[in-house]
C-alpha cells in the first residue's frame, strides 16, 4: 500500500516568475529629489533639530531645502541663490546659522567667501572673503563658536573667531 506521509521533496507547483526591478525613481525613503536642470548636489548640511538638509550646487551657486520629518520622496524647495555665478563648496549648520563656502565661477568677480545664512529664510547674514585667488572647500567649528575653513591652494585653515568682522588664515 503506498505511505501517505508527505513527501520531502519540493512542491513542483507552478510559481508567479520574478518581476523585474523597476529602473524609474520613486517614492524611496532614501531618495531627495531636485527638479532643476544644472543642479548637481555638492555640500550637504543637517539641522537635526529642525529637520532640514540643505543641499548645495557647485553648478548654480544655489541651495535647495528639504524637511526630512515631511517625507524625503518630495521635490525639495530652492532656499537660496547668490546674486554671483559661481559654486557653492563645503556647508555646515552650527550655532543655529547655514555656513557655505561660496566660489566665484570668475575671480574678477571677487574673491571666495564664507556665507553665513538664515536657516529659516535663506537670506544672508553675512559674507566673509577670503584672500584673492582662495578657494573656500570644506568648513567645521569648535566647542568655543570658532568656525574654520580648508582652503586647499594655499595649505591654509581659515578662522572665522566667534563674534569676528573678519576671517583670517
Amino acid at each position: 500500500e503506498p505511505s501517505q506521509e508527505p513527501s520531502a521533496e519540493p512542491s513542483q507547483e507552478p510559481s508567479e516568475p520574478a518581476s523585474e526591478p523597476s529602473q524609474e525613481p520613486g517614492p524611496d525613503p532614501g531618495f531627495i529629489r531636485i527638479d532643476v536642470d544644472g543642479f548637481y548636489p555638492n555640500a550637504v548640511a543637517i539641522n537635526a533639530i529642525e529637520g532640514n538638509i540643505y543641499i548645495g550646487s557647485y553648478a548654480l551657486g544655489s541651495i535647495h531645502v528639504k524637511n526630512i520629518f515631511s517625507g524625503l520622496s518630495e521635490s525639495s524647495a530652492g532656499f537660496y541663490s547668490h546674486a554671483q555665478p559661481g559654486g557653492i563648496g563645503g556647508m555646515r549648520f552650527n550655532g543655529g546659522f547655514l555656513w557655505a563656502c561660496f566660489n566665484p565661477a570668475d575671480p574678477a568677480l571677487g574673491p571666495a567667501a564664507l556665507l553665513q545664512i538664515d536657516p529659516s529664510s535663506g537670506g544672508l547674514l553675512a559674507s566673509y572673503p577670503l584672500a584673492t585667488g582662495a578657494y573656500c572647500a570644506r568648513i567645521t567649528n569648535d566647542s568655543s563658536g570658532n568656525v574654520f575653513v580648508s582652503e586647499p591652494r594655499s595649505s591654509h585653515i581659515w578662522r572665522l573667531a566667534r563674534n569676528a568682522a573678519a576671517i583670517e588664515p
